[in-house]
């Protein structure tokens, strides 16, 4: 089953472009790279960041992760690339218009529909309508292969091309909170870096 909408309420106010990293999919940027007409490696050099989040598994519990204490859950880490941001936003939004729309990332296609863990878009009327992350049948397929051929293969591997690091190319999100990635735990996950 597709998510159906039975009326257009976005009023276009772009601030889904802006409160939140993009993170996309191998097959993703290659298609946005192709849009653009550039080569991939140049694409995902000019154009992405680095992006780690940590998600909970079980509740209630304590640890430190990198002198940060968190809620004792077993996490898992997500490790992927995201789009860019210029001035707090997506790089690909000019004048309020998606500058790549006929090739965005799924996360951006599914917004508001797909959310984690009780995400609110309060902002959005469309949130209204929407579903939780809990409804597997679009995102879930894409986001557990990923994890998977991660896990097996590597980032390095599984994107062929990764950014030069810099600390301004970085982002750990922990509880909803950015902290500083350092080259230190970028090299634990990339031990050529």
């Amino acid at each position: 089953m597709i998510f159906m909408i039975t009326e257009n309420l976005c009023n276009g106010c772009d601030l889904c472009c802006r409160k939140y990293k993009i993170y996309l999919f191998p097959n993703e940027a290659k298609a946005i790279a192709r849009n653009l007409h550039l080569n991939y490696r140049e694409f995902v050099n000019q154009y992405l960041d680095y992006y780690f989040e940590l998600f909970p598994y079980q509740p209630n519990m304590k640890t430190d992760f990198l002198g940060i204490v968190l809620d004792k859950k077993r996490y898992f880490l997500f490790l992927c690339l995201a789009l860019k941001q210029k001035s707090n936003h997506c790089v690909f939004l000019k004048n309020k218009q998606c500058a790549i729309y006929n090739s965005r990332p799924l996360i951006c296609r599914l917004f508001p529909e797909f959310k984690f863990y009780g995400e609110k878009f309060d902002f959005c009327k469309l949130d209204k309508q929407a579903r939780n992350a809990d409804d597997p049948r679009i995102f879930y397929p894409l986001f557990t292969k990923y994890i998977k051929e991660i896990k097996h293969n590597r980032l390095e591997n599984v994107w062929k091309y990764l950014p030069e690091y810099t600390e301004n190319n970085s982002c750990l999100i922990i509880n909803g909170k950015k902290q500083k990635l350092s080259a230190e735990f970028l090299r634990i996950l990339r031990p050529n870096l």
